[in-house]
């Protein structure tokens, strides 16, 4: 009511990312709504990613894509097996080789999954697995990480503590590539941090072209991917109870307290929490 006004007219759709509608809570009634809105987006996102909006044109996928999991399954069998062979025919084996596990997201500078997350690259085991970061997002600015990270750099923490930090900012925007870098490089497991969060800067289509025999989606995203080519999602029975499994289509990978990586605990920058209460007048 009151002095009235003109009636705007939106000529786009509005900036509401779909991982936030994914996560809003709806009745058990209604959740399924969810499962096929995530399917469509699944469905779309590797075909948007070829679409040249300047020339109204789709880029044709290339036809040995997406990659077999068939065959890089059978693949990395046969290398255990040969591996065994050799360990039962020599007095003197060969060590094992690490599991090959990818890390990719734009998100590896100064942001919230970052600060929560850094410090759990400090423990993995590297006789089990060889960690390796696929970073499609800018590192900070140097005057930023100055002044107000008072010099702190998550980044560089993670260069620093994984096998292969992979700076693959070039390819961003060509998930063809960078799906073509990842399997080349072997990956046998690869963990998306981004889902259908930050569109505009994740390499979208990427893991729809399979460039690992598994694939895990964590971190950023709450809801189901909707996607067939996602084996599995890292989650807590609080976010996604056993009851709705059905609105998902990977398998679920619970983590006992939490879904999200959080190292507060062992960073040093972070002051401990007292138990005793502190009146404003007492501090």
């Amino acid at each position: 009511g009151g002095g009235g006004g003109e009636i705007i007219h939106w000529k786009r759709a509005t900036s509401v990312h779909p991982h936030m509608m994914l996560g809003y809570p709806l009745s058990n009634e209604n959740a399924v709504v969810k499962r096929y809105t995530a399917e469509a987006m699944a469905d779309l996102d590797e075909l948007r990613a070829r679409a040249d909006n300047d020339a109204g044109y789709i880029q044709p996928r290339p036809s040995d894509l997406p990659y077999s999991v068939h065959d890089m399954r059978t693949e990395f069998l046969q290398q255990q097996q040969q591996h065994h062979q050799r360990i039962h025919d020599n007095d003197n084996p060969p060590p094992t080789q690490p599991i090959k596990v990818g890390f990719v997201a734009c998100s590896f500078n100064s942001k919230a999954v970052l600060f929560l997350s850094h410090d759990m690259f400090r423990f993995f085991d590297p006789s089990v697995v060889e960690i390796h970061v696929f970073s499609t997002g800018p590192p900070d600015h140097p005057r930023f990480l100055a002044e107000v990270m008072r010099g702190v750099d998550w980044r560089r923490r993670v260069v620093d503590d994984v096998d292969r930090f992979h700076d693959v900012r070039n390819l961003s925007h060509d998930h063809v590539g960078l799906a073509r870098y990842i399997r080349d490089l072997g990956m046998q497991v690869l963990i998306e941090w981004d889902g259908y969060a930050r569109q505009g800067e994740r390499s979208a289509g990427l893991m729809a072209l399979r460039p690992a025999p598994i694939q895990i989606l964590h971190q950023e995203f709450l809801m189901t991917s909707g996607a067939q080519y996602f084996d599995y999602i890292v989650t807590d029975k609080v976010v996604s109870p056993l009851r709705l499994e059905g609105l998902y289509t990977e398998k679920f990978l619970y983590l006992p307290n939490h879904f999200f990586s959080k190292g507060h605990a062992v960073q040093k920058e972070v002051v401990p929490p007292k138990l005793d209460y502190v009146s404003r007048e007492g501090r």
